[in-house]
């Protein structure tokens, strides 16, 4: 795909539009080096409502009605957190009894009452945080799930992360890869959340990606304009 391509495909996102009511799910994974404890999980849910209380902020700005719920788990594994996704593997099948992440979340969306569900997995970790592909026949990459990596010696910007992960489920794309991307939204996007570390601002380009305008405005449209001749892009093998 093309950069233009893949900067206005709406929702692309495995969860869908991110309106109405939505069940969030964070599962704090617990592996054989490192394990969870409820007080750490209590300071985790500070920094999750934090990340909340700032969608509903940026929400209010685009006029749109969105419920966050969430319902967590606490899981261990018998494998590392860095093994190809063996350990999501054994979560469904040992622990929720399901063959994927995508009829999981259909299953609690579907109990819960919601419009749509998000699962976020949570690792006791310095390693980055990212949204990656659960799906290996997709034709390109989708952001199924995402892990987000907690470092308590250093746990500044864990709401930001939050945000900018969840976004990612909802079809929102980063604007700081590649480096023609991260040059223009500097310039149109300075303070988004998928642009730039603490920037707290949905932008304009990613509140039509996650459905909340249905039509790209003025600076968005600059913004995938400047990428008419850019016929080749490859997502990054990390996130933020």
């Amino acid at each position: 795909m093309n950069v233009k391509d893949v900067l206005c495909c709406r929702e692309y996102g495995p969860c869908g539009k991110l309106l109405g009511n939505q069940l969030v799910i964070p599962v704090f994974v617990s592996t054989p080096r490192r394990s969870w404890n409820q007080a750490e999980i209590d300071d985790v849910f500070k920094q999750l409502y934090e990340a909340r209380n700032q969608l509903y902020s940026c929400a209010m700005l685009y006029r749109i009605n969105v419920i966050i719920e969430y319902a967590y788990f606490s899981f261990k594994v018998s494998v590392s957190h860095r093994t190809d996704g063996q350990w999501l593997t054994e979560l469904l099948k040992c622990h929720f009894g399901r063959d994927s992440l995508s009829e999981l979340s259909y299953y609690y969306a579907k109990d819960f009452g919601k419009d749509g569900c998000a699962f976020l997995f949570f690792f006791k970790s310095k390693a980055r945080s990212f949204a990656c592909n659960a799906t290996s026949n997709h034709p390109y990459w989708v952001d199924e799930r995402a892990e987000i990596s907690v470092d308590f010696a250093s746990n500044e910007g864990v709401a930001f992360t939050i945000l900018h992960e969840l976004l990612h489920l909802y079809g929102a794309v980063d604007l700081y890869y590649p480096t023609q991307v991260k040059e223009e939204a500097a310039k149109h996007y300075p303070n988004s959340v998928m642009y730039r570390y603490l920037g707290w601002e949905i932008d304009s380009l990613n509140a039509y990606l996650i459905g909340w305008t249905d039509t790209l405005d003025q600076t968005a449209q600059d913004f995938i304009n400047v990428f008419d001749n850019v016929k080749s892009f490859s997502p990054p093998s990390v996130g933020i």
